[in-house]
């Protein structure tokens, strides 16, 4: 089995649902890479990728945000939203090559 990368756990709310908790889960560290790339453009990378593992990992929207933005779409999170790519194949990866390896 290859190397797994945490995704941690967040309470999700449905638009007509009671709170519920997703426990944590992991993705394969491949796809952590690329979330990390683009996170460590953003926010520098004096935490490495094996220490964030530690840590607990990216949380579930972190994550999207971050795969998307490496793959070159607009992304801002603060405001929490996701626009049309920024140049057309900015990033040589694709989802496909992230798939889960087991």
């Amino acid at each position: 089995m290859s190397k797994r990368f945490p995704i941690q756990g967040q309470p999700i709310r449905s638009s007509r649902g009671p709170m519920v908790e997703l426990h944590g889960f992991d993705v394969s560290w491949r796809l952590a890479e690329l979330a990390y790339a683009a996170y460590s453009a953003r926010h520098g990378a004096e935490q490495s990728l094996a220490r964030m593992a530690q840590r607990g990992g990216f949380g579930l929207a972190e994550l999207a945000f971050f795969v998307l933005d490496a793959l070159g779409y607009e992304c801002d999170m603060r405001k929490q939203t996701v626009g049309p790519p920024k140049r057309p194949q900015r990033s040589p990866f694709s989802l496909q090559a992230f798939a889960r390896e087991d």
